[in-house]
């Protein structure tokens, strides 16, 4: 049998995949997301899920030459009664102009592919993480969220496991040491307000990089989503911060878990998972300018110390928000502090 006979007939169970909240959109469809946000899950649980007859393509499995399927997947299609085409791990070396009704791949880093729809997969959020666990106290589940992260296959391993893993991932996100120490840099540092300089001013004696290269590997984590990024509101080439795809993977690179850093992290990627566009400012950790709200962080809060927080406040925001830890109380007509487990899931309605 051929190589793509071969690849038709294998068995795939559906029961070894997750539930989403999102699924490919439409006859062509484009999934990308940082590793190990679960793109391949997805794309095989909805071939799966569609009961259309499919085929699945990992380019990146080593039996498979690009070449060949680029010779043979026409005629294929042509013979077969194959639907669906289910691409992994999409390599623009593989041509596209195919007669099929329906294709959707995964890439890792986004790009326009024309006649696609681009779709951007995060890891875990809250809601999600609380349907993946199988269990209903969203308290008890925080508790583990914030320990393990989003990323599905982290957050089943027990601690040692789950370190290893995060570290063969930062192995697959960074190719090179000098990559790995520039991305760990800016992981020992989420949610603080940096500039590229500052990174090089810090990194520049520890590992050899230029400023251009620096820079250009800055945006290329930007652009692969691995990390993301708040401006300071209305202050053009101020400082911004930087939030990596994951609020546990810090973990891997240190003891040091910086808890305050960690849930404001939390917090931010619970927002950029639901499209918003995230600024700060003085006296404010996050500020969604679309709904003109304010978010503050407050992981060990009471009503006395939100009060004074409020008065560092220096925007008229028509909202705010205090995330904290356990802490409900009204602080104001404009304010209120909410526990994140409740906020999260509000947020996910």
């Amino acid at each position: 049998m051929d190589t793509l006979g071969l690849l038709a007939a294998v068995k795939h169970k559906k029961h070894n995949f997750d539930p989403r909240k999102i699924a490919p959109i439409g006859s062509r469809a484009a999934i990308t997301g940082a590793p190990r946000t679960g793109k391949s899950s997805l794309l095989l649980a909805s071939a799966i899920e569609s009961g259309e007859p499919f085929l699945y393509l990992d380019l990146e499995d080593d039996r498979v030459s690009i070449e060949q399927i680029n010779a043979e997947l026409g005629a294929y299609l042509s013979a077969n009664s194959t639907r669906l085409l289910a691409i992994d791990n999409y390599d623009d070396r593989l041509a596209l102009n195919l007669s099929i009704d329906t294709i959707w791949l995964t890439q890792r880093k986004p790009r326009q592919i024309e006649g696609f729809t681009p779709q951007t997969l995060f890891a875990l959020d809250f809601e999600e993480y609380m349907a993946h666990s199988g269990k209903d106290d969203p308290r008890l589940r925080f508790d583990d969220f914030l320990r393990t992260g989003g990323l599905i296959e982290l957050s089943r391993l027990d601690e040692t496991e789950r370190i290893r893993k995060a570290q063969e991932i930062l192995r697959i996100l960074c190719d090179a040491p000098q990559k790995k120490a520039i991305f760990a840099w800016f992981l020992l540092r989420g949610a603080n307000a940096l500039t590229p300089h500052q990174a090089y001013e810090a990194l520049k004696s520890k590992i050899a990089v230029s400023k251009d290269t620096l820079y250009g590997y800055i945006q290329s984590l930007i652009d692969a989503q691995a990390l993301f990024v708040a401006p300071k509101l209305g202050a053009t080439g101020a400082p911004r911060k930087f939030y990596p795809y994951d609020h546990a993977l810090r973990e891997a690179i240190s003891f040091d878990r910086a808890l305050f850093k960690t849930f404001e992290t939390m917090i931010a990627l619970e927002l950029i998972k639901r499209k918003k566009t995230l600024n700060y400012a003085d006296g404010i950790d996050l500020f969604v300018a679309q709904e003109d709200r304010a978010i503050i962080v407050a992981p060990f809060a009471d009503k006395e110390r939100l009060n004074d927080r409020l008065k560092n406040v220096k925007i008229k925001a028509k909202k705010i928000e205090f995330i904290t830890m356990g802490f409900a109380a009204k602080i104001a007509d404009r304010a209120e502090a909410i526990p994140f487990w409740e906020w999260a899931l509000m947020e996910g309605e």
